[in-house]
């Protein structure tokens, strides 16, 4: 086997594994053998490269600096799983074992509204103390621009963390990267409702060119779900 088919069989064996820890318990027969299939693929890949280091973009994957995207076993997909829960990078090394990477799927596959609550993915990678595994979460900033179109949980909890925290520097990155949010979500959502309230309300307090920025963008969302005309 040569490097790149290694590369090509370790992606396919991380979209299986990603999948099936997302559908099934991680003490199930299904998944533990996807992850034994993919401790085989880390294990082919290092024996090119060492460390492998999976780089995470909101479209590609790189692998120790090589970009995979579109045509490889669902790339795109699997990085936007990823991007959303602000991994950066994850590093494999020689003698990563099966119980690692057990413990390595049962944390990135949370929903990333519980990744958040929870402190983040390096604050529960950390705590799970990998020997042969490093996981690099994605800078605040970097993690807005690069990520257009983000889902809502993901939001909430930036919404919600930058209000808590009342950092001003959150708060205006927030402000410059604010998506359109789309109407039927926030009617239907108290507590993304409740989280854009506050969040306007520090705007509007603090910085009020980016407040009427932010509110002029959720009265186009208003607007265009009731089909009204848009406001540009």
């Amino acid at each position: 086997m040569d490097k790149e088919q290694a590369a090509v069989d370790f992606l396919k064996s991380l979209r299986a594994s990603l999948n099936l820890s997302s559908l099934y318990y991680h003490d199930h027969p299904y998944f533990l053998r996807a992850i034994d299939d993919f401790k085989a693929k880390v294990d082919a890949c290092l024996s090119f490269l060492a460390p492998l280091k999976i780089g995470v973009t909101v479209s590609a994957l790189l692998l120790n600096d090589k970009e995979y995207s579109k045509g490889v076993c669902l790339i795109e997909e699997m990085a936007r799983f990823l991007h959303c829960r602000k991994i950066k990078s994850l590093e494999f090394r020689p003698g990563v074992d099966l119980s690692e990477l057990v413990t390595l799927f049962n944390c990135i596959s949370r929903r990333p509204q519980e990744i958040f609550l929870t402190g983040g993915i390096a604050k529960i990678t950390s705590r799970a103390n990998f020997p042969h595994i490093t996981v690099e979460e994605l800078e605040y900033s970097r993690f807005l621009t690069e990520g257009g179109e983000e889902v809502r949980d993901v939001w909430q909890y930036l919404l919600q963390e930058a209000v808590a925290e009342d950092d001003s520097q959150k708060l205006n990155a927030l402000a410059d990267n604010f998506p359109a949010f789309k109407f039927k979500e926030i009617l239907e959502d108290a507590q993304l409702r409740k989280n854009l309230e506050e969040f306007l309300q520090k705007l509007k307090d603090g910085a009020e060119d980016k407040f009427n920025k932010c509110a002029k963008a959720l009265f186009r969302s208003a607007l265009e779900g009731q089909g009204g005309p848009s406001t540009e």
